[in-house]
């Protein structure tokens, strides 16, 4: 399922098992923002995904106060 939705709404985004890439403000295209579970993010240098309702929270959060 995640495969779908990434190749549907952000083809050219697509990582490790489906995840969606973002931003520091969780943006993965114009119009396009991810979180959760599917989002892979920056941190500390890397490229991180992280299954756990709180991260998931608070990424909705960052995407919505940087818009």
């Amino acid at each position: 399922i995640l495969s779908t939705i990434c190749f549907l709404f952000v083809p050219y985004s697509c990582g490790f098992l489906g995840s969606i890439e973002v931003d520091e403000t969780m943006k993965a295209a114009d119009g396009v923002y991810a979180a959760g579970d599917i989002a892979r993010f920056p941190f500390d240098g890397s490229s991180v995904r992280v299954e756990h309702w709180i991260v998931a929270q608070n990424q909705g959060y960052i995407s919505f106060i940087q818009r």
